[in-house]
């Protein structure tokens, strides 16, 4: 089965991807497409839009700060696994990642997405709750940060608005030392809530 036809945007900047957002409502956000083109191949789902963020380069960050890590939404599962400063201060995340799916997940999947998805197999949403971490997200209206606590609203529920797009996630440093605890959960694809990065 093939997706019905749809509408693409692959804006250059964020000004656009957030104009576009505001535009269209209905509209479906595409980075690493981990589950939205399956889902769409199934006729599951059927967005008339689809706005692909791959060009938003300036949301692949990883920034580690003396009180606080903050990773940008489009930060590939891949790089986190391979971070060996994150490791050295975070070390859950790096084991978070390394437990998504397979390689070819990890190369394409994005912090953003899991989040956006909420669903706990993702395992950064646990990891956030965890560690009370916080989500930064944007809109043509402005800025806001929302803690996990108030993120997560139910499976698969969040307090993102249609208009927003997730620019980046934070956590504070050292919370889990290296050598402490063992992380543990199972191989699981990492999914998107309506294709959020």
């Amino acid at each position: 089965m093939k997706p019905t036809q749809f509408e693409y945007d692959r804006p250059e900047s964020m000004d656009e991807a957030l104009e576009l957002l505001e535009e269209h409502l209905d509209a479906e956000l595409l980075a690493g497409n981990q589950s939205l083109g399956i889902i769409m191949a199934n006729r599951f789902a059927s967005p008339e839009r689809l706005v692909d963020i791959n060009r938003l380069d300036d949301l692949a960050f990883v920034d580690i700060g003396e009180d606080e890590v903050e990773i940008g939404a489009m930060t590939r599962h891949r790089t986190l696994e391979r971070h060996d400063d994150l490791r050295a201060v975070l070390e859950v995340l790096p084991e978070a990642a390394e437990q998504i799916a397979g390689p070819a997940v990890r190369n394409r999947g994005t912090m953003g997405g899991s989040v956006a998805e909420a669903d706990p197999a993702g395992n950064y949403p646990t990891v956030l709750s965890a560690l009370g971490g916080e989500l930064h997200v944007a809109s043509v209206e402005g800025e806001r940060t929302i803690p996990a606590d108030d993120y997560f609203i139910g499976y698969m529920f969040t307090d993102l608005e249609e208009n927003e797009l997730i620019t980046s996630v934070s956590f504070p440093a050292n919370r889990f030392p290296s050598g402490g605890a063992e992380v543990r959960s199972s191989n699981s694809s990492a999914g998107r809530r309506r294709g959020r990065p």
